[in-house]
């Protein structure tokens, strides 16, 4: 079978990826901040995807699948946490770090899954390259400890490196079961599971925004959340590029490895990320945190043998 038109999928999947953290960053940093205005980011950015992609997989010829729901509804609930942790991340660290973290919990995970429990056999690039993308997850933390030497906010660090840390089994566990998903024998559409994940999320975003303005009420607390234009732009950027990447990356694998499928993302996703932060945000990495994206970008080459 011809793999070529899903690599492109590929590709396509990680420029999508790549423009939904630098949306994330700027709405982070054009926003209100506090804990109603990151839940409000969900309940917004689901409700988008939800309808947009509810909508085509209709007009597609939609068939209910309980097991699909099911596994929608774990996806959705990691998805929440990951949005909510990544929002939380952004305020405290560097956008090329954080996405190093997010990837790579995205690439390791299904890479030994995928070779443990489907059995796929990866050939010696991939596991050279593996090694590489697991070696590039640590290097960041020295530099980020000689700052600390300099007198930085210690504190600052840790709930970086801690939210990052979390983000990484999150981000596994959301390729993970839309892995299983994609495989089983009548599962829904790409489009139809990422509309039912997203509803979740909004789900999840209604509640919590209810649980903070009842709690802000009664503390006599202000929780409106007024969106400028900027910070909505970026917000239906994030839906659109989410939405477009999850559909574009399950689709692939149902006919690529797992062990191939997100490597790949992973890695150019890091990639793109750390000189868009560079250019767009002018942040300022240390020469651990590019060896590191070297690294990785070698081990995405070798994943492509």
């Amino acid at each position: 079978m011809e793999e070529w038109p899903y690599l492109l999928m590929l590709f396509g999947s990680t420029l999508c990826f790549a423009g939904q953290f630098v949306a994330m960053k700027y709405y982070q940093r054009s926003a209100t901040q506090g804990l109603f205005q990151t839940f409000f980011f969900s309940f917004l950015t689901g409700a988008l995807i939800f309808l947009i992609f509810g909508v085509i997989s209709l007009s597609q010829g939609f068939v209910w699948n309980t097991t699909s729901f099911l596994y929608a509804t774990l996806v959705g609930v990691l998805s929440f946490s990951t949005q909510i942790v990544g929002l939380l991340a952004m305020r405290f660290g560097n956008i090329s770090i954080y996405t190093l973290f997010t990837m790579l919990g995205g690439m390791a995970l299904p890479f030994f899954f995928g070779v443990f429990y489907y059995h796929e056999q990866p050939s010696l690039y991939r596991i050279i390259g593996s090694v590489l993308m697991v070696m590039s997850l640590f290097l960041p933390v020295f530099d980020h400890l000689s700052k600390s030497k300099e007198g930085s906010n210690k504190k600052r660090e840790f709930w970086f490196f801690f939210l990052c840390f979390i983000q990484f089994g999150l981000n596994g566990a959301v390729s993970i079961f839309s892995s299983l998903h994609s495989r089983l024998p009548k599962s829904i559409s790409s489009l139809a599971f990422t509309s039912f994940s997203n509803l979740i999320i909004f789900v999840l975003s209604a509640v919590g925004m209810l649980f903070i303005a009842i709690a802000g009420k009664k503390e006599k607390q202000n929780t409106q959340c007024s969106l400028g234009f900027f910070p909505f732009l970026m917000t239906l950027l994030w839906a659109g590029f989410n939405g477009s990447g999850n559909a574009l990356s399950m689709e692939a694998v149902k006919h690529l490895d797992a062990s191939l499928n997100y490597p790949v993302i992973s890695g150019g996703v890091i990639v793109l990320t750390c000189f868009l932060g560079k250019i767009l945000f002018k942040e300022k990495n240390g020469i651990f945190t590019y060896i590191g994206v070297g690294l990785t970008l070698i081990a995405t080459i070798l994943f492509l043998f």
